[in-house]
């Protein structure tokens, strides 16, 4: 089944349950999965967040991974700015393919940090990238895009995020009988 903004809704919608929970612990089994464990609300779940070019997906997993011995960069950039952190929001990017992960946490000072986790799900180009939520600054992604892949957009630590580019499709959830199709609502 391909996964398209209706799908993505349907995913987001199941995640509202991690709302209030924490991210008890985080892998990196390989260069474009990651598991976040969350635990809270009575429940001890894993989230499986993927920018796999083939199969880039977001879901529950009870499987069980197979972790290097030495976690990747990005995962300890996670750890470091996300383990222990309360999930506050799970949203949808209006009917895009773009899910993000708010997370409250107790930087190293003990100050609160807000940041926000980026699943951009979108077949080859998809991307896991970490960002400020208040400067909107990249911390880093789990794919790197130079000014040498994209002219549009840069994902490297210190750029500012630029969502991809909007393709101007038409939002079939808010779509009227008026403009001569009908709503699915």
């Amino acid at each position: 089944m391909a996964l398209d903004g209706i799908v993505t809704r349907a995913i987001v919608n199941d995640l509202q349950s991690c709302i209030g929970s924490r991210i008890h612990k985080i892998h990196q089994p390989t260069d474009h999965d990651l598991v976040f464990q969350i635990k809270g609300r009575g429940s001890n779940s894993k989230l499986l967040l993927s920018a796999n070019p083939t199969y880039p997906r977001v879901h529950w997993t009870e499987q069980s991974f197979l972790n290097p011995t030495q976690a990747p960069m990005f995962c300890m950039l996670l750890r470091k700015h996300c383990e222990s952190g309360l999930i506050e929001d799970v949203r949808q990017i209006d009917n895009e393919r773009i899910i993000h992960i708010d997370i409250r946490q107790r930087d190293e000072l003990g100050d609160i940090s807000l940041k926000t986790i980026i699943i951009e799900i979108m077949g080859r180009h998809s991307n896991i990238i970490l960002i400020d939520a208040a400067t909107r600054i990249i911390h880093d992604g789990i794919h790197h895009v130079t000014p040498a892949i994209s002219s549009f957009r840069i994902v490297m630590p210190g750029a500012v995020y630029a969502a991809p580019p909007e393709q101007d499709k038409r939002d079939p959830i808010t779509v009227t009988t008026e403009s001569g199709y009908a709503s699915i609502i």
